[in-house]
């Protein structure tokens, strides 16, 4: 039993290793420290007029933990939780706590299209029944109340709100390029939002196995969070 316990950690050990070697491209920089260079770094750091600012997530529970206070820039983070079980809606949800922080966002949508998504968030934003406002059923003081929520969103975030939408799919470099198109116009996106991660296409078309596509793609994602210095929240 103990041998079989031995080989069994051997062949994780290089299931492991060729896993990695298959999904980092071994021209990404790779940097080694020891304990004592850690500690320098980080004395060195307490010492300097530099930074590092960790804004809130969104979520208490991230917020809260570990006394971390939420998520740096740039990062990429996950939701992560079976179909059906609100993972749309909790990115949604914090959206709009970002938003309220003064966070410019940008929402990129694949599986729901513009039109629908809008409406999620003015529904969590008027905290109305999305049923209600998709099959007009809302009441005269109801819907006054969600055409001034729209305007009022409209006013506060007009300058701090964007969404990306193709309904032929979107590729990490697509996203990437709108940050950077809109960073030429002043407008720097701090928060990206993407639903979700299996709908995104590769950047390299020849992933065509949803293995290559999904070993793929939590790469090209954090290699756009870092290029753009942005927060990625995705499920």
């Amino acid at each position: 039993l103990d041998d079989s316990k031995i080989k069994i950690n051997e062949i994780i050990r290089k299931y492991s290793y060729k896993m990695d070697s298959v999904r980092y491209d071994t021209d990404e920089g790779v940097e080694f420290f020891n304990s004592s260079e850690l500690a320098k770094k980080e004395r060195d750091y307490q010492m300097s007029d530099e930074v590092d600012i960790i804004y809130p997530l969104g979520l208490n529970i991230t917020d809260e933990a570990n006394h971390c206070g939420g998520a740096p820039t740039p990062s990429v983070n996950y939701l992560l939780a079976p179909p059906k079980h609100g993972k749309t809606t909790l990115l949604y949800h914090i959206l709009k706590k970002n938003l309220a922080r003064g966070r410019t966002s940008l929402l990129c949508t694949i599986e729901i299209p513009t039109k629908e998504a809008n409406r999620k968030i003015y529904a969590g934003y008027s905290d109305l029944e999305y049923k209600k406002i998709v099959n007009k059923t809302l009441t005269e003081a109801e819907l006054n109340h969600y055409i001034d929520s729209i305007n009022d969103f409209e006013n506060k975030y007009k300058d701090q709100f964007y969404m990306l939408y193709s309904s032929a799919g979107l590729t990490v470099k697509d996203i990437e390029s709108y940050i950077l198109s809109l960073r030429k116009a002043g407008i720097v996106i701090e928060d990206v939002y993407i639903d979700y991660l299996t709908l995104l296409n590769s950047v390299d078309g020849n992933k065509r196995s949803m293995v290559e596509k999904l070993m793929s793609l939590p790469k090209e994602v954090r290699e756009m969070s870092q290029r753009t210095n942005t927060r990625v929240i995705i499920p």
